[in-house]
């Protein structure tokens, strides 16, 4: 009997009630995560400091002010949305999170590299950072906001969806 109770154990851990689209599907995420927040996290600071002519020190600052945003950002999101609304019922607690948040994610990657033109000095510094220091923290502020939304509800959804261990390893 004990036999049997370790092969039936054995068989729930490694079958899945999922289908291999299902766990490529949510593996592909990761990948498509990685390319915006790479090349915000990557080329932002070259973009800035060589094209637009910010100080280094200046993009420090900002980056420093976007880091306690997303301290306080994160864990507001997944509170103010860890619950069921009305419009949520029909597509489940997450995946509208993800549909809302996706498309402003990306227009807000582009607002980053987007920022205002400003007269520089002969040498390629700003006259006046100020404005670009704002557009800079106010592109990373929306950034954040919705690429915490799309990240924190894909994780959860990962979690909600795949139950065992086994599942979990491969998706």
């Amino acid at each position: 009997m004990t036999e049997n109770v370790e092969t039936m154990t054995e068989n729930v851990e490694t079958t899945s009630r999922h289908s291999f689209l299902t766990f490529l599907s949510f593996g592909t995420y990761n990948i498509l995560w990685t390319i915006p927040t790479a090349t915000m996290s990557l080329f932002m600071f070259f973009f800035y400091h060589t094209v637009v002519g910010l100080e280094a020190g200046w993009i420090l600052t900002v980056v420093a002010i976007n880091t306690i945003w997303a301290g306080l950002n994160d864990p507001l999101i997944g509170w103010l949305t860890d619950r069921n609304f009305k419009w949520t019922r029909k597509w489940g607690r997450r995946f509208p999170w993800i549909a809302i948040a996706f498309i402003p994610e990306a227009l807000s990657l582009i607002m980053i590299f987007s920022p205002p033109d400003l007269p520089k000095t002969p040498l390629g510094v700003l006259i006046n950072p100020l404005p670009v220091m704002l557009w800079l923290l106010l592109s990373l502020f929306v950034f954040d906001l919705f690429a915490t939304l799309v990240d924190v509800h894909t994780a959860i959804l990962r979690a909600d969806k795949f139950r065992t261990e086994t599942e979990r390893r491969k998706g």
